[in-house]
């Protein structure tokens, strides 16, 4: 799927696809597949808002792991989520280095700060 969402021509389609996602799939999901995830951001389209895409995903992902269910879960006893909570970050900071690299000067100023205000 994220393939497709891609190689389309269409930002606000990209946008649409992308929030989707986010919305559709479960949390569980979105923790395992969340560098995939994050490694199309950069090949979308410059006029898709990257920054509300992340911020959307950085929102779910606080909501899932804000749920006390899974601070005490007894399944739970490698502590894969709580590993994964702290990996996430680094994915999401990279996610947004790869896109300043892809975008390269043709970012203005002011979505620099908010990209970053948004980590």
């Amino acid at each position: 799927i994220l393939e497709e969402v891609a190689s389309c021509r269409d930002p606000l389609a990209q946008a649409y696809l992308m929030d989707c996602i986010i919305q559709v799939f479960p949390d569980e999901f979105h923790l395992e597949t969340l560098e995939v995830f994050l490694g199309v951001c950069p090949k979308l389209r410059e006029k898709v808002n990257v920054r509300t895409i992340v911020t959307n995903m950085m929102e779910r992902l606080l909501n899932y792991y804000g749920d006390e269910k899974l601070v005490n879960d007894e399944e739970d006893t490698n502590d894969v989520k709580r590993m994964m909570a702290m990996h996430s970050f680094d994915m999401f900071e990279e996610c947004v280095q790869r896109y300043y690299e892809a975008r390269g000067l043709n970012i203005p100023p002011k979505d620099v700060i908010r990209l970053q205000g948004c980590l």
